[in-house]
């Protein structure tokens, strides 16, 4: 798949949101314990992205 749109989230290490062509809905992507995970967020708005991000990020920072 094709990315269209990235949008870098936060400082080094908090991940990116990107659009696929020929998909509406926003994808969150970051590294968890040293592997890249890209996962939809399931809206194509792009504030709404940001806060599903941001949830995961946290989930993960008290995972550790």
């Amino acid at each position: 798949m094709r990315i269209i749109e990235r949008k870098r989230f936060g400082s080094r290490g908090q991940g990116t949101l990107v659009r696929y062509k020929g998909v509406d809905n926003w994808y969150s992507c970051y590294s968890s314990h040293g592997k890249e995970v890209r996962q939809s967020t399931g809206t194509a708005d792009f504030k709404a992205a940001k806060k599903f991000h941001r949830g995961v990020l946290d989930a993960l920072a008290a995972d550790r």
